[in-house]
């Protein structure tokens, strides 16, 4: 499996077989980068998935590109607010779809700050449950 770069932060790498190349996505040794963030434009597919598409939701999700002479990462931010009736999430959500066959392995790279340090992937297959939300 191809090593991710120290400088590539919340990395998602697919590995192993011969997959066809996407237009999305670009070639590192035996596997393939869904997001570099160390690119420009890699979070513009990106968008915020929230409570507040309810009435009573009030958390927010913000996903920037923090960069300085030495380094270019994406930052993740949550603010979750959670309420009586159920509210209380927050997240962010690549809006593109991305052609895998032929890979077998799913590799994400990210970091924590804080005491919270769980993370929840989602992955949808072949738009099923694809709702706007």
């Amino acid at each position: 499996m191809a090593a991710i770069e120290s400088n590539t932060c919340g990395v998602s790498e697919i590995d192993l077989n011969d997959a066809s190349d996407s237009e999305s996505t670009s070639q590192h040794d035996d596997g393939q980068y869904l997001f570099d963030f160390t690119k420009d434009g890699d979070v513009d597919v990106w968008q915020e998935q929230s409570d507040t598409v309810r009435d009573v939701g009030m958390s927010k999700a913000i996903f920037v590109i923090h960069k300085n002479v030495g380094f270019r990462r994406a930052i993740f931010f949550a603010l979750l607010n959670p309420q009586l009736n159920g509210a209380g999430f927050a997240g962010i959500r690549a809006i593109q779809t991305y052609n895998l066959t032929g890979y077998t392995k799913l590799q994400i790279k990210c970091r924590g700050q804080g005491q919270f340090n769980g993370f929840k992937v989602t992955l949808r297959h072949k738009g099923l449950n694809d709702e706007p939300n």
